[in-house]
């Protein structure tokens, strides 16, 4: 018998995307995790759910992290002073700090952390005191 690897139950979303079909969505709340994103057609999905047929052939099926479904998410905010990073107006600053908050939880961080935003909020790069700060989150499932 196939067991829950969930151990508690899903959500769901269920979205039309007009040409594109209609896109169901499984998410795992504990672990944070969308884990499956099912496409049909409008066609398959109107003629299922007026005919309640079962095992539908779907137009794309994806699935993502199921290696951390079921599992608990822990999050972490850290403060890394990335002032060394030389070039503050380069056409690739972004990528070398990412570059550089990579390496940085990898060095100071052990037991599966690894960066969970790309710094794309208003307060991820500050300025204080002539020094240049990141501010990002960490995030493992144990």
């Amino acid at each position: 018998m196939y067991e829950n690897p969930l151990q508690t139950p899903c959500k769901v979303s269920i979205t039309g995307q007009c040409e594109r079909g209609v896109v169901i969505e499984l998410y795992d709340e504990k672990s944070g995790i969308t884990f499956a994103k099912v496409t049909l057609s409008n066609e398959q999905f109107v003629y299922a759910a007026l005919n309640r047929l079962q095992r539908v052939q779907a137009e794309d099926v994806k699935l993502y992290h199921m290696d951390k479904v079921g599992k608990q998410v822990e999050h972490k905010y850290v403060t890394v002073d990335i002032t060394e990073i030389e070039d503050r107006f380069g056409c690739d600053y972004h990528k070398r700090v990412l570059n550089f908050l990579k390496a940085y939880v990898n060095n100071e961080f052990s037991d599966g952390w690894i960066m969970h935003d790309m710094l794309q909020s208003q307060n991820s790069i500050v300025y204080r005191d002539e020094k240049v700060f990141a501010n990002f989150h960490i995030v493992r499932w144990v």
